[in-house]
């Protein structure tokens, strides 16, 4: 089962905000090539010693249609439920179905969507990213505090004692409009306690934008990570897109300071021999080895899935996902960060000869950690 992408739109905001971080200078940013032109396969065994099968269960209010994003929360999982209803489901390790946590609406402790979801273990919170607010909860269900957020987010991370928020907004430029990466720091209250500018772009016109929901926020190292996605810009009808690739992943230390990281270097600069743009990247991750991008070719309208192995030097390629040889899947799969800790990732497989009828089974979680 394919991870669902939510969209949402961002209209003009005139909001101007005070930035802690500073710049900071390094050596020679690490670039990885992509030649875009390899269907390669690689087998999980070869990035994971093992990987761990739950079988989640399904009851009349656990029934899954797509799955967005899956965290760990001590002794259980919680889950985004891509239904109609947006559900956030919570199980045990052993695949049991225990409650659902919140629910659809404009109320107090409600969300419109919900994007996100991270947990801190210390303090025993579930946060929710929704469109408007993050809303704080127990694992038995009671509401515990919200606040509204005003910008488009786009992800939540808990990690080193912080709750991090990746955001977006518009003001303007003397040359048209400004779009500003920022990334904040919030303690257990829902207080803003630093902010951290990842990006800023200059376009002459910006009617909307449309991002995708992924992992941008990883930590490695306690260092957070950020990729700010190379989203689909709507500007004036000649230019309808972003040229600019977005091919950079940030790191933010300790003392929130933010610089390139790497950079992943396409055939061509990710361009057609026209100049137009070519690659259109989803995301960017790193754990302690291994180097994700999740991109797509608009000229083949392919997508494709890459790691490259900073151990062996050697990058892989892969259009259809990649090969479960330890649980033996008939199909391949893709592969997520769990949480915002990129040295574990899982993915979602459902059964297809197990049909009740017409009607899909509960798929099974996969969680794996990868090689160091």
């Amino acid at each position: 089962m394919k991870r669902s992408t939510f969209f949402s739109v961002i209209f003009y905001a005139g909001l101007m905000l005070a930035f802690s971080c500073h710049n900071k200078e390094t050596g020679e940013l690490l670039t990885i090539s992509v030649e875009t032109s390899n269907n390669g396969s690689l087998p999980l065994s070869e990035i994971s010693n093992e990987i761990k099968a739950i079988a989640l269960e399904e009851t009349d209010s656990s029934i899954i249609s797509r799955v967005i994003k899956v965290i760990e929360c001590g002794d259980y999982i919680a889950l985004i439920n891509g239904s109609r209803n947006m559900e956030i489901l919570l199980f045990d390790f052993n695949g049991k179905f225990i409650r659902q946590i919140a629910s659809r609406g404009q109320g107090p402790g409600e969300y419109s969507q919900a994007n996100s979801i991270a947990y801190d273990n210390v303090s025993k919170q579930l946060f929710i990213m929704s469109e408007t607010k993050i809303i704080s909860y127990s694992l038995d269900g009671k509401l515990l505090k919200e606040k509204v957020v005003p910008h488009t987010k786009a992800d939540l991370e808990y990690a080193n004692g912080k709750l991090y928020l990746l955001s977006y907004y518009i003001d303007d430029d003397k040359n048209g409009v400004c779009l500003h990466s920022v990334l904040y720091s919030m303690n257990n209250d829902l207080q803003i306690i630093d902010s951290c500018k990842i990006r800023k772009e200059h376009f002459e016109k910006i009617l909307a934008q449309i991002n995708a929901v992924q992992d941008f926020i990883t930590v490695e190292k306690n260092n957070i990570l950020v990729y700010c996605a190379d989203y689909a810009i709507f500007g004036p009808i000649e230019h309808p897109f972003n040229p600019i690739l977005k091919d950079t992943l940030y790191q933010v230390d300790s003392n929130n300071s933010v610089y390139p990281l790497l950079r992943i270097k396409f055939k061509g600069d990710g361009k057609t021999a026209d100049g137009e743009k070519r690659i259109f990247l989803n995301n960017i991750y790193k754990s302690s080895r291994y180097i994700f991008a999740d991109y797509r070719d608009m000229v083949d309208d392919n997508s494709f899935l890459f790691c490259y192995d900073t151990k062996t030097k050697k990058g892989y390629e892969m259009i259809d996902g990649y090969i479960d040889d330890i649980h033996n899947l008939t199909d391949k799969v893709t592969i997520y960060p769990l949480d915002a800790n990129a040295e574990r990732f899982y993915y979602i497989y459902t059964d297809m000869d197990n049909l009740r009828g017409n009607e899909e089974p509960n798929p099974t979680l996969y969680i794996g950690t990868l090689k160091k």
